[in-house]
């Protein structure tokens, strides 16, 4: 009957959607359990010990002589050997160095040099290549923001070293300097990476910026679901998505900057207006005031940016250390995975929000409409206003509406 070949047919598209879902939900989950992966330092051994080194990071500063310094012997007695002079592209299967420098304008106007420091980790020339990085220099002591991100990636720099053999793709580990006071240091590289012919091609970045002292840790990658997204929030069960739409509350100048990127204004950003797919991680809360983001909701745990963002403080947090070791071996659970890097590329090439149409053509086009829609609306008020003035006098006029046509009543008071 009619109605029987309409429920067979439904249930034959039923099945085809649960089949897709099934497969797409596969292509997400992770092979590896990121608990095999752990690193010989201890969160706290390394917080610890960066801190103390180099108590206060400001950019454009002496003081960051000594973030590098800490970084690089942490480095070396991983396993990297240490190298003195800039390269974009490895010469050795790794090794670590500090850049030239770049030149940037500190919070005084006076021009000043900062210097990122790197690690290749370059298990084959022809893998690609995925960018894991954290910024260096800090407001005040930065425990939170960004001494735990340093910290975290330390840990998956020693795992990837041990675990190298099991990589399918190269590592770069970049610490940023002068991200506070504007993302200089990001902005460098990224440029120095995408003007340079044959410099190393880039396929991802994982930015790792205040991964400890928030309430949550939320993970974000695009202002759209992606399968990276998914991926990392499947392998690790504390992970969020950050909630689509929900804000920093940034002003109107974040649209110059070539990409409203709905969450921390951090060092990803430099990368992902190159087209290259980002995600960051980070930690804090958006259940308050219509999904705004706070550090806590406990306003004594609120220090990000502050004085009070100290060693101190970060030892009285319930979570702060454990919140690092998820996001360590999440991602290098991740990178050691063969499915991941696949993943990324896939992004790339069929995910990513197309900035180039939504700044270069769709806002401005949006922007154009609106500016008529205003004018139109201004015309016809000054219309409304004229016709009313060739029938009553001024007085009458301003106690009208615009939209208020004038009837016999008007006349006849008159």
């Amino acid at each position: 009957s009619k109605m029987k070949r309409i429920c067979i047919l439904t249930a034959l598209v039923l099945t085809f959607v649960l089949v897709l879902t099934s497969t797409a939900t596969t292509i997400a989950q992770p092979i590896e359990t990121t608990s095999n992966y752990q690193s010989n330092y201890t969160p706290q051994q390394l917080l610890s010990g960066y801190l103390n080194y180099a108590p206060r990071r400001t950019a454009g500063t002496d003081e960051m002589h000594f973030a590098r310094q800490f970084i690089g012997e942490t480095l070396s007695d991983i396993g990297f050997p240490t190298d003195d002079y800039f390269k974009l592209l490895p010469t050795h299967t790794y090794h670590t160095f500090d850049d030239f420098g770049f030149e940037f304008e500190d919070q005084s106007g006076r021009l000043v040099y900062g210097y990122n420091k790197y690690a290749f980790l370059i298990v084959n020339p022809l893998y690609p290549t995925i960018l894991v990085s954290a910024h260096m220099d800090s407001i005040g002591q930065g425990a939170t923001d960004n001494a735990s991100g340093v910290v975290a990636s330390l840990m998956i720099a020693d795992v990837l070293f041990r675990n190298q053999d099991q990589l399918t793709c190269n590592v770069i580990f970049a610490y940023f300097d002068a991200e506070e006071l504007g993302c200089y240091g990001s902005e460098y590289y990224a440029y120095q990476l995408n003007s340079t012919p044959d410099s190393i091609q880039i396929d991802a970045v994982i930015n790792l910026d205040s991964v400890a002292g928030g309430d949550n840790l939320y993970v974000y990658c695009e202002d759209v679901a992606t399968q990276m997204q998914d991926y990392l929030l499947n392998s690790c069960p504390q992970f969020q998505a950050k909630p689509i739409g929900a804000d920093l509350h940034y002003g109107i100048s974040y649209w110059t900057y070539g990409y409203y990127q709905q969450a921390l204004a951090s060092d990803h950003t430099e990368f992902r207006v190159y087209g290259i797919p980002t995600a960051i991680i980070y930690s804090g809360n958006y259940d308050w005031r219509a999904m705004g983001y706070v550090q806590s909701l406990d306003k004594n745990h609120c220090v990000m940016n502050t004085t009070m963002d100290t060693l101190e403080h970060f030892n009285s947090l319930p979570n702060g250390y454990n919140q690092i070791n998820t996001v360590a071996n999440a991602v290098a659970g991740a990178l050691l995975s063969n499915q991941f890097v696949g993943i990324c590329q896939n992004v790339a090439k069929f995910e990513l929000v197309d900035l180039e149409l939504t700044y270069g053509v769709l806002a401005p086009s949006v922007v154009a409409q609106a500016i008529i829609l205003v004018v139109g609306l201004i015309s016809i008020a000054y219309y409304q206003k004229l016709k009313k003035e060739a029938i009553l006098n001024p007085s009458e006029v301003a106690n009208k509406s615009i939209f208020d046509e004038v009837d016999y009543h008007d006349i006849f008071q008159i």
